[in-house]
């Protein structure tokens, strides 16, 4: 008698490795924590897990402020950050250079708002003393950059930034879905107004939540705010709930309880720690793509953490290496979809990893760019990367 293989069984590699700038694979302690049995959203015990996830959340953003967890992925978080600051007729200026500033701007355009956009190339930094020079020249209610543009692996100077805004009336939204938990983010003391990340990335859980961390001055912003509809993401009935320790509908309760279990894993490993483990398993990666043949990009620093982007050879097409990884060694990683495409590839460093990942990266490109005909030196990539780690 034939007997089906559970779907899972039957379309899940049993050496699929997910690699990545999100979502990241997760561990199994949070994977267990999501099957956790289903509580009451209004219950008592649900009040305790929410109230230890802001606690939480908020050292990692380093704020004492406000952090609203809602159901959606990032880019709910980031519509929430806009529908939320501006009015209708408010201006927002949102620095573009990369993908996902841009999918700000592109989310803006569909509101009642005035939005210039500061285009930079990709790769390139937002230069603070220009972002000034706007804000003088016109008054904004927001201005939006994106933390770690994950298409590029580039970082933004948020705290140079901030310093230009703070005394404005202009508030800073940032994006930092693919940084917070890998690259350090001291909200308060930056002076950063909205923070949005969410779940599926450094913090290591299955995508589904997005959370939004709001300053006393963009509160008020909030409050007052009209013109722009808001039901679902309205900040100010997630405020209301949040004082009574409730979130202002049903929530995803599994992945809370997740959550909950990833950031007391970031709070056992110390979170010094995780941002520094990010950092060297980054700069191994960085090392190792490099003895490969792959040119990093952006050529100049900071380099992200979380995610490394390597341009490929010439002769070599991105999207090949990635199907080429996939289909040979079970290993996912990325290309990117719009301006760089087939031009480079993208290996997240976010989340549960370690020194062996990276190893395993290395030694699968390795014999990905042979497979394509290419004859890197044996073990080069391997051995960069683990010279780097031994520093």
């Amino acid at each position: 008698m034939h007997v089906a293989l559970p779907l899972t069984a039957r379309a899940i590699p049993s050496d699929y490795r997910l690699r990545m700038p999100g979502p990241a694979a997760i561990p199994e302690r949070v994977r267990a924590a999501t099957a956790l049995p289903i509580l009451s959203h209004r219950g008592p015990e649900f009040r305790v897990i929410l109230d230890e996830v802001t606690r939480l959340m908020r050292g990692l953003l380093g704020t004492t402020q406000d952090v609203f967890v809602l159901g959606g992925s990032g880019t709910a978080g980031m519509e929430a950050a806009l529908v939320n600051v501006l009015s209708a007729g408010d201006a927002v200026l949102v620095i573009e250079n990369g993908q996902f500033g841009e999918r700000f701007s592109s989310i803006a355009e569909g509101l009642p708002v005035q939005l210039d956009r500061l285009q930079i190339p990709w790769g390139e930094v937002s230069d603070a003393a220009e972002i000034a020079e706007r804000v003088k020249a016109k008054a904004y209610r927001a201005v939006v950059v994106v933390h770690n543009e994950s298409a590029t692996g580039v970082v933004a100077d948020l705290a140079a930034i901030g310093a230009v805004l703070r005394d404005t009336d202009a508030l800073l939204v940032v994006d930092s879905v693919s940084g917070v938990g890998g690259i350090e983010m001291r909200m308060d003391e930056w002076g950063v107004d909205v923070v949005v990340t969410a779940s599926q990335k450094c913090l290591m859980n299955p995508p589904g939540l997005t959370m939004a961390a709001v300053s006393a001055k963009a509160m008020r912003v909030v409050q007052a705010a009209q013109g722009i509809p808001r039901y679902y993401l309205d900040f100010r009935r997630a405020k209301a709930s949040l004082d009574k320790g409730e979130t202002p509908f049903t929530p995803p309760a599994s992945l809370i309880l997740g959550l909950r279990e990833a950031l007391a894993m970031i709070e056992e490993e110390g979170l010094a720690a995780v941002l520094v483990r990010h950092a060297t398993l980054a700069a191994a990666l960085r090392a190792g793509f490099e003895a490969l043949g792959f040119a990093m990009f952006p050529a100049g620093r900071p380099f992200s953490s979380t995610v490394t982007v390597g341009v490929v050879p010439e002769g070599l097409d991105g999207s090949a290496i990635v199907r080429h990884m996939y289909g040979s060694y079970r290993t996912v990683i990325a290309g990117q979809r719009t301006k760089l495409r087939n031009k480079v590839i993208r290996i997240g460093t976010m989340g549960s990893v370690g020194p062996a990942d990276i190893l395993a990266d290395l030694h699968y490109l390795e014999c990905t760019l042979r497979d394509l005909g290419r004859s890197p030196a044996k073990g080069a990539g391997v051995q960069a990367a683990a010279a780097a780690l031994a520093q």
